[in-house]
């Protein structure tokens, strides 16, 4: 699963930043969004996701572990519940 497909449905309003120039095509492309009450910075690439200012990165549920603050089957449900 595409990981902007994941973050659209956990997040409130995923904006791409246009400003980024990636060094390589496909580049990542840098989305900022607001989930659970905190603003995010996120680099997302194909399935894979990168918080720019934890370090933490990785797949759709991983996604949903970090914004939200879940543990694994939280975030399994939250995401069934999300449609994704």
């Amino acid at each position: 699963m595409d990981a902007s497909v994941a973050l659209a449905r956990l997040a409130d309003h995923p904006k791409v930043d246009r400003n980024l120039q990636a060094l390589r095509d496909p580049g990542p492309k840098r989305f900022h969004a607001a989930a659970a009450g905190h603003d995010w910075e996120l680099l997302l690439t194909g399935p894979k996701w990168f918080d720019t200012r934890s370090g933490a990165g990785g797949g759709a549920i991983d996604l949903a572990m970090h914004l939200w603050t879940r543990k694994f089957k939280q975030a399994v449900a939250l995401l069934r519940n999300r449609g994704v």
